[in-house]
């Protein structure tokens, strides 16, 4: 097996192809993919590109290549997916679950050389029962939104009336900033009471999602897209009502990943 050798016309930190699908409660499929190692230093050839482009099946159920680095897939966890590769050519490129946002643990490969090279190029989740979610991804670049077939409920009939942090620890990747689209549920308890939606730590008396209740006792719904931030190594956003009668449920929907 040889190399494969840089190739000089594309993008520093490029991602083609590589999209991920749901195949079974503990498998994934990933289309063909082609992108540059996270040190700029290889184009990782995952699925051979530029030829049959076939699919691979991850297994979260299975250790090392295309499988998971460590351990035992977990419940209502987030995981990165890397493509990874070997440098020398003797061993074959494929993919690899983590838990880790910035460095898989890499499996051994074939003497006399071994895997040490990898870029993210994506995301997995699971729910409470261990089996993979259904997201549905739109893009194939660097930028690739994930969209929920079930949103998962983040809040349910939240009255504070102080500023809140809600947190979207396993449902949305870990990423400061990583733009999230939630569907909010707001129930007035008399005319005029309002909810307001805003980036964790921001200041909520200007936050833009403000939903504004006219008629008492009468659900309104809305979408709103805002970034979550990073609080202690957990995605948040922060709520309030003007009025502890008021009640606010919202739902993640998607988020989009900007690699």
């Amino acid at each position: 097996m040889s190399a494969l050798s840089p190739i000089y016309n594309l993008p520093i930190q490029y991602k083609q192809g590589g999209v991920i699908t749901k195949a079974s409660n503990t498998t994934l499929s990933v289309t063909s993919c082609l992108v540059r190692s996270s040190d700029d230093s290889f184009d990782i050839n995952v699925g051979d590109y530029f030829g049959a482009a076939s699919a691979t099946t991850v297994n979260g159920a299975v250790n090392g290549l295309n499988g998971l680095d460590t351990g035992s897939l977990a419940a209502s966890t987030v995981y990165a997916v890397y493509a990874i590769a070997d440098q020398a050519g003797y061993n074959p490129a494929g993919f690899l679950l983590s838990t880790s946002l910035t460095a898989p643990l890499l499996p051994n490969g074939t003497f006399p050389s071994n895997y040490n090279v990898y870029s993210r190029i994506g995301w997995a989740i699971t729910d409470s029962s261990t089996h993979f979610v259904l997201l549905r991804t739109s893009g194939s670049g660097r930028a690739v939104t994930y969209t929920y077939d079930v949103p998962p409920q983040v809040l349910s009939a939240g009255n504070a009336t102080t500023q809140t942090a809600v947190s979207l620890a396993g449902v949305v990747p870990p990423v400061d900033g990583i733009p999230v689209q939630m569907a909010a549920n707001f129930l007035p308890g008399t005319a005029g009471q309002s909810g307001v939606i805003c980036y964790s730590g921001g200041t909520i008396g200007s936050a833009t999602n403000i939903i504004i209740g006219q008629v008492a006792s009468i659900h309104i719904e809305e979408q709103m897209n805002l970034p979550a931030a990073l609080i202690s190594g957990v995605p948040k956003v922060d709520y309030q009502v003007s009025n502890s009668a008021a009640a606010l449920s919202l739902w993640v929907s998607s988020f989009t990943d900007l690699l």
